[in-house]
């Protein structure tokens, strides 16, 4: 299924309806009972790198900012080394710098579980943009939020996070390229907050998708060549703009990173029979000690 015209006539962005709002609440629900511990501050997520990566990084930015300090520098991980420059470090992302003035062993956890509910809404919003039918919508946000890859997600803030605006980006976008207006800067909003989070992989995954729509808006007529390549290359243009404090850094550190060819290895490379997880779930999986399935091999 293809970009078609929206049909919300008011033009509101996303389309903010009783739809999406009774959709939001379904989500919200469901999380509450999967998640109520980390909602209501019983428990908090601790596994792999929530607890090796995402906590700490935290952690240093919330002891930076209640000092006052913005923590272009981390001293407590290997002797020393960048911080702000990481770019996933969530450093400049605006949500995440109100949840480091929480207590993080509520706040993070919750802040992941809201981009998680933010990617089902937002594949709500486009499922329906795309099919007007509200439960295929529905079926499509559902899936998207509880999938396997943005629940894994959950252990890493800037992924999730990243994630969550996938849907939204490209929503945006398609309307805001045809349309221009409010519904473009919402497309400028969106793709900003998505490159503050630093999450490289997601990132580039949601501007091949984003290309793919404006070609295929070009193909269609949905505006005139002309409109659509001013319209797009603006679009990128702000957005770099917008988030060069942080990207500006992070190229810097790339340009005088040396990384080992020996770090990239098939450790965690996904088997062959991985791809008929697509299909059967669970297929050829096993029960770590920590409960958790990972596939054989």
């Amino acid at each position: 299924m293809g970009p078609v015209a929206d049909s919300n006539s008011r033009g509101e962005p996303g389309g903010f309806t009783p739809g999406l709002r009774g959709f939001a609440l379904l989500l919200l629900a469901l999380s509450l009972v999967f998640y109520w511990a980390v909602w209501f501050a019983q428990e908090t997520f601790i596994f792999r790198d929530y607890g090796f990566f995402g906590y700490p990084l935290a952690q240093h930015l919330q002891n930076s900012l209640l000092k006052g300090e913005l923590p272009l520098w981390n001293p407590l991980s290997y002797g020393g080394h960048p911080f702000l420059a990481q770019w996933n470090t969530l450093c400049l992302y605006p949500p995440m710098l109100g949840a480091a003035l929480l207590p993080l062993q509520w706040s993070l956890g919750v802040f992941c579980l809201v981009h998680q509910l933010l990617g089902g809404l937002g594949a709500f919003a486009l499922a329906r943009h795309w099919t007007r039918d509200p439960l295929a919508a529905a079926f499509a946000g559902l899936a998207f939020a509880f999938s396997g890859l943005l629940q894994n997600s959950l252990i890493w803030p800037n992924n999730i996070a990243a994630l969550g605006w996938m849907p939204w980006v490209i929503l945006w976008l398609e309307q805001g390229l045809s349309r221009g207006g409010r519904l473009w800067l919402c497309a400028v909003l969106g793709g900003t907050l998505q490159m503050l989070t630093g999450a490289p992989e997601v990132i580039l995954i949601t501007w091949i998708f984003a290309t793919g729509v404006a070609l295929v808006m070009w193909r269609n007529g949905a505006a005139s060549p002309r409109v659509l390549a001013l319209r797009f290359i603006g679009l990128v243009g702000f957005i770099t703009l917008l988030a060069s404090a942080q990207l500006l850094p992070f190229l810097d550190l790339l340009r005088v990173s040396y990384r080992d060819s020996g770090v990239a290895s098939d450790d965690y490379a996904m088997p062959g029979s991985g791809w008929a997880h697509f299909l059967v779930p669970l297929f050829h999986a096993h029960k770590s000690f920590y409960g958790v399935y990972a596939q054989t091999g």
